[in-house]
């Protein structure tokens, strides 16, 4: 026989099924372990993610660096991807889950690099770092002694930069690290009176007159002028000049290819007049200007 619950309301006789009394116990016990399994499962995974060795990082490898040193750049990553974000300083550097395989941001901060690749291998908890680091192409140089409205007395001046402070630079006309006060002719260099700020990452020279900018020591090499230093006064002109012991000084203009220079100057020095000339004058296309001591 069935039986049935039965409640009085308002003088009346109401009766239940007692299945209604069942399925609601029915539901809620569902509900308890559906909540159950979601703080499992978030606890699980919080465990999982964070207190196991699960994504722990068992190995990096990194290739293609020289002067920067792996452990160096291992360091450096970690410290950036560890503050990107609230939850990366949480979990933490060691986590694989934090590192990312673009890293513009870090390139910006350290220009000594020109490109950076990160392989991940979850599974295997690994991590490849692929690097690339800006060749030195020669030194540029800022000399402050000719900077006007400047405190020269001071070996640092208010924007940072101390005397005679240098940085190498690659082909692509970008400063990137501090480069030592070199004397003499070994490595191409920049004596750059113009006044102006540079710091690291910073280009030299607008993209369209670096191209021109790096085939003057083209000229040099193909002439074997005994010089690899170049003066730039006043980037308004667009020219620099080139002033070798023993030489005549020689002077170009950034706003064209400089290497029709080189007929000129070869001619000049089978002739043996070369050394007989006080200044010659390429700042005009396909033509050169000189003068005889």
């Amino acid at each position: 026989m069935r039986r049935i619950i039965c409640a009085i309301s308002n003088g009346m006789k109401v009766y239940y099924p007692a299945a209604q009394k069942t399925s609601k116990s029915k539901i809620k016990l569902i509900v308890f372990l559906l909540v159950f399994a979601f703080l499992a499962l978030v606890f699980g995974g919080g465990y999982l993610v964070y207190a196991s060795d699960f994504f722990k990082i068992k190995n990096i490898e990194v290739a293609g660096v020289k002067d920067f040193s792996q452990e160096d750049l291992v360091a450096s990553l970690k410290d950036f991807f560890k503050n990107q974000s609230k939850i990366s300083s949480f979990l933490g550097p060691d986590n694989i889950l934090v590192w990312r395989a673009e890293a513009s941001p870090f390139l910006a901060k350290n220009p000594q690099l020109k490109n950076l690749n990160i392989e991940k291998d979850i599974f295997n908890r690994s991590v490849k770092i692929n690097a690339q680091e800006r060749e030195k192409f020669g030194i540029w140089c800022l000399e402050i002694n000719s900077i006007s409205d400047q405190e020269t007395t001071s070996s640092t001046l208010d924007n940072g930069f101390k005397e005679e402070n240098c940085y190498w630079f690659d082909k692509e006309g970008v400063v990137f690290v501090e480069a030592p006060v070199i004397e003499g002719e070994l490595f191409n260099k920049v004596i750059d009176s113009t006044g102006r700020n540079l710091k690291s990452g910073d280009k030299v020279l607008d993209d369209r007159l670096l191209e021109n900018f790096v085939k003057v020591f083209e000229v040099f090499d193909a002439v074997n002028l005994k010089s690899k230093t170049i003066f730039i006064n006043d980037l308004k002109t667009e020219e620099i000049a080139v002033m070798p012991a023993g030489f005549p000084k020689t002077l170009f203009s950034l706003r064209f290819d400089p290497r029709f220079s080189i007929v000129a100057i070869d001619i000049l020095k089978k002739s043996g007049r070369w050394q007989k000339v006080e200044y010659a004058d390429f700042r005009v296309e396909n033509k050169v200007y000189y003068k005889f001591k």
